[in-house]
This record gives C-alpha cells, structure tokens and sequence, in this order.
C-alpha cells in the first residue's frame, strides 16, 4: 500500500494483508505534552473511536519523525481505559514526530491519508545576559590557560585580570575561558576526566584537595577578580563522560563497570551504572569519548539523574559562594552529546552563553548541532583549517572570506574564531599556523566572536610582537574595540589576488569611524591596491595605519599615511608576510596634551575622532593625598572659560568622574577647580582652594552622562555649571577663590574612582574661550562744557577673535554710549558742576562659553572759571572787547539798555571757542548800554 502525506511525499508502508476502505474517521490522536521536546520522554495517545481500528485488539504505532524522513518502526502500544497509548523518548534533531496506526493484520487507520504530524520545535533560548556595564567594548574573549600549565594557576589568571582587561587605551577581553574546574581522577588532571563535579579544591580526595588550578579559594578569589573588572568567566564543562569510579556489577552491560561513585568526598551526583550507556532508556547517544564512562543525559529527570545533577552543577558552579563563573560554558567533546541537553542545560542555567567544541571542518555539520542545541556559538574550527591552508600552505588568501570554508563569513553572530587553543598547541598531529601574527590580524578585525590563546599572548610574546607602537595583538583589539565598536560589519574591497586581501568596516561613525584591513601572505614583497571603501567616514579624510607587522626582514616599518578621496578611493599596503589596519588621525592635534596627574596605577590615554575626544583614565579623584586622573589639556592665560558635552562613561565606581578642569600643573594635588560628572554621585562642583588643601565640593544628585558642563574663571573665582538640554544652565553653589596663576591649565579629565581601574569617557562639542580683555580707563576730570570722548580698547586671545557686543552698565545722565562700537561721549552742562559719576560698561563675546569683561571709572565734573573781558574800547563807533576763560564751554554775548530789567537780549553766541577770541558791534545811537558774557551750555 503507499498513499502520500500532506506534505505530497510517497510513502511506501512496510506490510502485507487487506486493505480495508476507510469510511470518514472520528479517531483521534494526541500527545503529551503537547509541544514535545528532543531528548525527553512523549507519550502518543489513540483514541480509536469511530475509525477502522475501534475493535482492534493489538494496535501499534507506526512511526516517523521528520515527515517520514527518519526511521520508522512499530512497536505495540498498551491499551488504557478505551485508549492506547506509547510512551518513548523524542528522537534528537527532530522537527515533527509522524504516525499511523494499524492492527498488525492489514487494517490502518491513516487519518484519512492526513497522517498524524505533531510539531518538535527548535529549543527556545534567550539572548545570554548583557556583558557588564563596565566591560570592554571591543568584544574579544581569551582562553586563559594552557595544556600542562602549572600548578596553582587560578592565581596566576587573577593576577593578569587587571592587563587583560586594559590591553591598551582602555580595552581588552570582555570573557575569559577557565579549565575544567572539578576534581578528576588525579589532582594533577587538566580536568578532562571528571570524578567528583562538586568539588573544585575544597575536599581531600584523589591525592589533594586542591586541583591542579587551585583550592576553592583561588577559584573563587579569580572569578571576583575578572568579575571587578567586567571581564565575564567562562568554564569549560566536561559533560559527556565521567572517570574515576569504583567497580560494580553491571545488569545492563551484563558485565563490571567503573561507574560506583557513591564515594565522591561532595556527597553530589553519586552515581551509578544506571546514569551511564548503555542504560534502560538510551542504550547509546553521539558518541563516547577514548573509553571514558559514557554519561546518559535521558535517564530520568529529577534529583540523582545525571541530567538534574549537571544542570544542578551548572547552577552551582554559577553561585559566587562556589565559583562564580558569569560568562556561559565551553562545551567539551559535543560531538559525544545530544544536543538536546546542551539546549537544555544553557535554558536551565540562565540562557547562559555557551561555545561548542565541534572539532569538524564541516560548516553543515557545526550549525545542524547548533542549530538543535539552542543556536548555541561554535568554535570556527573551518575558519582555523582554512587558516592552515591559506597562511602554512599558500592556498589563495579570498579562502579566508568565503563561507563556504569559514564560519564566520557565514554566520558571524555565532562564530568563534581562534588561532590556537590548548588542543592545537599540544597535539602533534595538529599542524600550528604559520605567521600567527597574521592570522590574529584576520579574526581580530574580521567578524566573528575573536578568541586569543594565553600562552600565544604571554609565552610566545604576541602580545607586542616586533616592539613598535602598533606590533601584536594589543594594538589590534584597540583597533577593533576604539576603531570597529566590537562588532565590525564587512565590506570586502580585495579578493581576487592569491597573496592580497584587502577588506573594511562598512560604516563608520565618530563613535566607531571602521578601518581597512590589507594582509599579504607574499614572501618577500610588499604589495599595495587602490580600493573603494563604502565606508562615507573614512571618505575625504586622511588615514594612518595603527596596526602594522612583518615577518619579512627588513619590512616591519610602519606605512605611510595615505589619502581617501572624497569618492572612497584609497590606495593601501601592506608589507610581506605582514599586514596593515588604516583609520583616520586619532592623535591629539595641537595644542592639546595628555598627563596622568597623581596615584593612578595605570596608564591613561586620549584620542581625537572629528569633535569627540575620548579620554581613558585611572585614579581615585579624591583628597589630598590620593588624587589621580589623566588630564587632557593646554595653556591658557587669565581669565577663561570651557564647555563640553560628556556623552557618556564607564560605571567602574560611584565616585569616577568625567570632566572639565582648570589646575596650575600637573602636579599631584595642586589646586584645581572641576565640574565633574559621576555614574552615582551625580554632578559634582569641585576644588582644591591651594595647593595640598582638602578637596571641597558642591553637587546636585541624579544628574548623569549625557551632560554639559561648564567652567569659568574670572581672576582667581571660579564658577561651575552644567546643563542636561544645552540651554538652560544651572549654577552649581556661588562659585569660589581658588588660589591659581593666571598662566594655567585648562582641559577635560576622567578619573575612574580606583586607583587599577581605568575610565573611558566621551567628550563632544568641546569648546574654549579667552575672555574678552578691557584696557583700564583713569578717572576722569571734566570742566563742564567740555566733551568726555572714550573707545571701549577691548583685546580678545581667540584665534579668530570672538564677535563682540558691548552694554552700559552705568552712565550719567546724558552722556551716550553706542553699543555696536563701544565708544563713549559726554558733555557735562554747567548744571551738572560740581558732580561725580561712575561710568560702568562690559564687554561680551559670542564664545562657547560666552564670557564677558567690565570696566569702570569715575567722572568728576568742575565748574568752568569765570570769564573775563580785556581791551574794551569805542573805535569809529564800534565798541569791542577780548574774552578770555576756559576753553570747552559755549560763550554767549548778552546786552541790556536797563540794568534794573531783567530781560537781557542775545548779541552773538560761539560754540567752544579758541581762547580768547575778540567781539566787537556798532554802538550808534546808543546812549548806554550793558554787556554780560554766559557760559553754556
């Protein structure tokens, strides 16, 4: 008989009898659970009422899974209250489970040609918990040990924690790989053998009661170390097989096994055969592993059961009180593992972070396990062949991008891509990749998860390699973290050469301006190529290699700057058996400068991306005696101001601050004044009043990054600011003296709030601005009627000067002032004798801060002397006089015939004249008459 499924397969059924017509059936079936899983136990329920099997005595199950793609078998069901029923376990890498029902003498019941499908759904894992707040950002992990490293090693892994998180300029990993951590069947075991899963140096057992790698202490002291500085803890995890047991009779074997281990010193996971394959349920799964114990993950689900147990452990190991491992689990040997359970075991630890060491050059075969085992990461052990292949046997370099050979070509989010590891490093047969340094240049700049090998970092020195400013693996994390972001998105620009591959970051911003990368595995010459890059960052601007190696002799010098044209179009190179990164300028352009100021125990660092400045610091900002911060900062002279936008930093402490600052040196403690912005302390005013003073502060709290900040000095006050929408700024305190020269330091600082923690901050917008400066004006003496005619002589230190606009603060009646020139007149009447006034006016610039400058000065106003007449005489009847007096007022000539009037009548008037000037009129037919001389006006 055959009849076709919906999916419109033929299916051809295996048996021989009758077939008897179907009438409509009202059978029915189901399962329970209702959504099965891989790895666990589903019973299949058949209702036969109603359909051709209602009177069968036997019926059995004839089943599938995948549509009928799997093995089918039929085994006899048992018959339950009208229903029959099958319980087994789901097979693995399954999607659906496929039945038909017949009597075992020719009589199905199909559904009516439907079948019965039931749908196995991938595992449902989350995304693993977010990386610190305070972890690196370039997204690089390290296997921290070796094959027969030496004893005691989880103190020699803390005490690199601080140098592996602060490789340079502020990153380094972000997760840190730790050795199999329980007691095996020797103390002196790598841990690749496990005997007692809950112990990890804490019991005498199996010669010691530490482990090769160290007590419980020093696991635990390890664990807070990386975990203080946001580097996350990943163990590997032995779950496959088991070692190290006593000897019992095995029923299921039928022989005696090493699988007793009721005397584990933990009391924990005291198995026997029965957690072992061949088992009752599973008689075998992937694969053992070198004739170890063959762990059987199905063999039931509560306490005592292998699967409870290594979940429990999971946990166990996660607890800080154990081990404190935060980072996920390397699975070991998952080729010897259902895939189910490793789905099963990252979802009941956490959704934690998981690598498969799925030992294959096969990309097919890595993500069919991943994809049934949670989408769980996989070690690019294609990527590392293909390596082999390209950089030891000269196969063409384009291998490197092509997904059908490299995992992370094909799928980066999920990749892990290596060099070596302790497996590589130690098997003979496993050929090392020539040109290491080269190889770390591809998976540190390419996609991927990339991870480093301790012992290529600190026991072959490719940490450095080559001595310069941009050899080893240290520059390129920097690269990836400060140039890349940590997830660099691929544009390749260079594939078609056997010996050139030349690649870059699509995108680029100032947060993450991306690089091209040129590796050529040529022997002996140096190659270059003019490329395009999409990346509109990179465009129009002038790049510089910041990461750079040779093996060739002769070849490891740094390129040269090259130029990318407005279109993209940029001609690279790199040197013979080396590589070359370019980005934009990074260093800081004149006239800035970087210290460390005070007690900081590392090394700070600052970099400048078109606007933003991003400082990498240490140091507990802090009292007298304990400062430190790095300071980025140039000269300034008298008074000044400077703004900057804080876009963000590193929560390594509630005190660590970014800022803006004013100091008279570098000089530890000396004064200072600072806005500082902090993860918990809000923004802070802070100053040092003199030199070795206590620190002294004001703060408004909940203030954090993004935040403007704002600092002004006038003479020896200083005044702090900040602003959360740029426009509305907020005073912090009424300012204060801080004792300063006038020739000082002025710039942005970040402090991390401990003295082996650093900080990276970002600053935007940052802007500095010199006070307009006013020439000082003398008091003045005025004679009343004279003109006061002054130009405000203002100077401005700014390059190109700032646009100024002037105000009158204060100024007597009647005298003008024009604000668009700053000039100031006055002619004080005779009225306004005798007076004093003060004259007050300011001058403001349109700077980033706009800052302002005053002057003032006293105006004393005199009345004029009296006039007097000189030389009268009467000549041919015209009566003339000399006047004589002070120079500045207007003189009026008056007459009157009646000296008892009061009338007087103008004769002539002069504005300011030149002393003396003579006045002279006819006087015919004029008996008497009088002349008076007025000063005006």
């Amino acid at each position: 008989m055959q009849w076709k499924n919906r999916l419109g397969i033929l299916v051809l059924a295996a048996w021989c009898g009758t077939v008897v017509p179907q009438r409509a059936a009202a059978s029915g079936c189901s399962v329970d659970p209702a959504v099965p899983a891989s790895g666990h136990k589903v019973t299949v329920i058949y209702n036969p009422a109603g359909g051709p099997l209602a009177d069968a005595g036997t019926v059995y199950a004839h089943r599938s899974y995948n549509y009928w793609s799997g093995s089918i078998d039929d085994p006899a069901m048992t018959a339950s209250n009208g229903l029959w029923v099958l319980t087994y376990l789901v097979p693995q890498r399954v999607n659906t489970l496929d039945f038909v029902f017949h009597d075992g003498s020719g009589t199905w019941d199909n559904n009516s040609n439907s079948d019965w499908h039931f749908s196995v759904p991938l595992p449902d894992i989350a995304d693993p918990p977010a990386l610190p707040a305070n972890a690196s950002r370039a997204h690089v992990m390290m296997q921290g040990f070796y094959w027969d490293c030496p004893g005691g090693w989880y103190s020699t892994m803390a005490s690199r924690a601080k140098r592996l998180r602060y490789m340079q300029g502020g990153y380094g990993i972000d997760r840190i790989w730790f050795p199999p951590p329980q007691k095996s069947s020797s103390w002196t075991s790598m841990g690749y053998d496990p005997y007692d899963y809950f112990d990890v140096g804490q019991y005498y057992q199996n010669g010691k009661a530490s482990t090769r790698f160290g007590t419980q202490g020093a696991l635990k002291n390890a664990t807070a170390a990386f975990r203080d500085k946001g580097i996350r803890t990943l163990v590997d995890v032995v779950l496959n097989h088991r070692a190290g047991g006593a000897a019992e009779a095995n029923p299921v074997a039928g022989t005696t096994t090493w699988t007793d281990y009721s005397a584990v010193a933990s009391g924990m996971a005291a198995w026997d055969y029965s957690q072992f394959h061949p088992s009752t349920e599973e008689a075998y799964d992937e694969g053992a592993f070198d004739g170890f114990n063959d762990v059987c993950h199905v063999s039931g689900y509560s306490a005592g059961s292998a699967y409870y147990d290594l979940i429990a452990w999971g946990n166990w190991l996660a607890d800080t009180n154990n081990a404190g491992f935060d980072g996920g689990w390397r699975f070991d040997y998952p080729k010897g593992i259902n895939p189910s359970f490793i789905a099963d075991f990252r979802k009941e630890t956490g959704d934690a972070f998981g690598i498969l060491e799925y030992w294959d050059g096969n990309i097919s075969l890595i993500e069919d396990y991943a994809k049934y085992s949670g989408d769980t990461s996989a070690f690019d052990f294609p990527a590392f062949y293909t390596m082999i292949d390209v950089f030891n046997d000269g196969g063409h370099i384009g291998r490197l991008i092509d997904s059908t050979r490299v995992y992370a070509a094909k799928n980066p989010d999920r990749a892990v891509t290596f060099v070596a590891n302790h497996d590589t490093d130690k098997d003979v047969d496993v050929v090392d990749i020539a040109d290491k340094m080269l190889a770390y240049a591809y998976i540190l700049t390419y996609q991927g998860y990339p991870c480093i090998f301790w012992k290529d970092y600190y026991n072959y020195g490719l940490a450095s390699l080559g001595g310069q400013a941009g050899n080893g693996i240290d520059p390129l994390v920097w690269v990836r973290g400060a140039l890349g972001g940590g997830d660099p998105d691929i544009q390749l620009l260079k594939v078609d050469d056997s010996d050139l591959l030349v690649y870059g970051t699509l995108n680029g911003s100032v947060d993450a301006p991306g690089y091209i990368v040129a590796i050529n595995t040529h022997a002996s010459s140096a190659q270059s190529v003019s490329v395009t890059t999409a990346n509109t960052f990179l465009r129009g601007k002038t790049l510089q290699c910041h990461a750079w190696y040779s093996y060739a002799d002769g070849q490891n010098v740094q390129p040269a700057s090259v130029s990318c044209s407005a279109g993209g179009v940029v001609t690279v190179a790199a040197p013979a058996r080396g590589y070359a990164v370019y980005s934009v300028e990074t260093d800081l352009p004149d006239p800035w400068a970087v210290a460390d100021v005070g007690t900081g125990g590392l090394e700070g660092s600052a970099i400048v991306i078109g606007d933003r400045f991003t400082l990498v610091g240490t140091g507990a900002n802090a009292d007298a005696g304990s400062e430190g911060l790095t300071f980025v900062y140039q000269s300034i002279d008298g008074d000044a101001g400077i703004e900057a936008n804080i876009l963000d930093l590193d929560d390594t402490d509630a005190s660590a601050g970014a800022g803006v600052m004013f100091r008279p040196d570098t000089t530890t403690n000396s004064a200072s004044a600072a806005v500082w912005v902090t993860p918990g302390n809000g923004v802070v005013f802070q100053w040092r009043s003199e030199d070795d003073s206590a620190v002294e502060s004001v703060s408004a709290a909940g203030v954090t990054a993004p935040c403007r900040v704002r600092l002004i000095r006038s003479s020896d006050r200083f005044s702090g600011y900040y602003s959360q929408d740029g426009s509305t700024w907020i005073q912090l305190g009424a300012g204060t003296v801080v004792s300063m020269s006038s020739d000082a330091l002025v710039g942005m600082a970040v402090a991390s709030g401990t003295d082996d923690t650093l900080n990276l901050a970002s600053f935007a917008e940052v802007s500095l601005n010199h006070a307009p400066v006013m020439s000082a004006v003398s008091n003045q003496v005025l004679i009343a009627g004279n003109t006061l005619a002054l130009t405000n002589r203002v100077s401005d230190a700014d390059n190109p000067a700032q646009e100024l606009s002037y105000m009158i603060v204060s100024i007597p009646s009647g005298a003008v002032f024009e604000e668009s020139t700053g000039i100031f007149s006055w002619r004080p009447a005779m009225a306004d004798a005798p007076s004093s006034s003060l004259v007050v006016w300011t001058v403001a610039d349109n700077g980033i801060p706009p800052l302002s400058a005053s002057t003032s000065f006293a105006v004393e106003v005199i009345a004029p002397a009296a006039p007097t007449l000189s030389s009268v005489s009467i000549t041919n009847g015209v009566l003339g006089f000399q006047i004589d007096g002070d120079s500045g007022p207007d003189y009026s000539v008056l007459h009157t015939t009646n000296l008892t009037s009061e009338t007087w009548t103008p004769l002539f008037s002069t504005n300011s004249p030149s002393l003396p000037f003579y006045w002279s009129a006819p006087t015919s037919g004029v008996q008497r008459e009088f002349f008076k001389i007025e000063l005006g006006p």
